[in-house]
């Protein structure tokens, strides 16, 4: 989905945080613009490790798929943190020393019941934090980041039975890999607007 489908799709939620009065809307919303901007990277980026050959002009296919699950997992992961964070500020619950939340905060906050979340909160929350998908999201992530570079991090995509892919000397991209990948970058849409339809406004 484009950045522009997915800001347009944005446009009440975003009209309704304008007039709501609260001091953090302008906040709340710049945190919508660059979210959308990531979920856009997280799709970009599940079709680009489907056909790494794309940019064969300019690196060549490892170099390719690596950014693209860098694109995936990290911009996917960022994407949620970055509604988690919105969320928190949008209650009245400011990062302190200059840190932003992430949805671990959240998370913390949400099961110490220092958080009520209204019912649509409470669905966007519980679709990340208990879901497979959502869970094998930040796993990725985690295992990718920060890593990639620096060292060889051999990553099972797809399911137990996938082809194990090196980033740094990434393969071609297997079926389950691909969809894989697909599937992640959805999960990462559709959260984006269940986030954004279940807040409160």
């Amino acid at each position: 989905m484009s950045l522009e489908t997915l800001l347009d799709a944005a446009k009440p939620i975003r009209q309704k945080l304008r007039s709501s009065g609260n001091p953090e809307s302008t906040n709340v919303e710049t945190r919508l613009d660059v979210s959308a901007r990531h979920v856009a990277a997280a799709r970009l980026g599940a079709e680009l490790f489907d056909s790494p050959s794309a940019l064969g002009v300019l690196a060549d296919g490892a170099t390719v798929q690596t950014g693209a699950l860098l694109m995936v997992f990290g911009s996917g992961q960022t994407s949620i943190d970055l509604c988690a964070t919105a969320l928190l500020r949008w209650l009245g619950d400011l990062p302190h020393a200059g840190r932003e939340h992430d949805f671990e905060d959240l998370r913390r906050k949400v099961l110490d019941g220092r958080i009520s979340l209204t019912k649509g909160e409470q669905q966007w929350f519980d679709a990340v934090a208990t879901s497979t998908t959502g869970g094998e999201l930040t796993d990725l992530r985690h295992a990718i980041i920060h890593r990639v570079v620096r060292q060889d991090v051999r990553v099972v995509i797809g399911g137990a039975h996938s082809t194990t892919i090196s980033p740094s000397t990434a393969a071609a991209g297997t079926e389950e890999a691909n969809i894989t990948l697909d599937r992640v970058a959805t999960f990462v849409e559709d959260r984006w607007h269940d986030f954004w339809h279940g807040l409160r406004t």
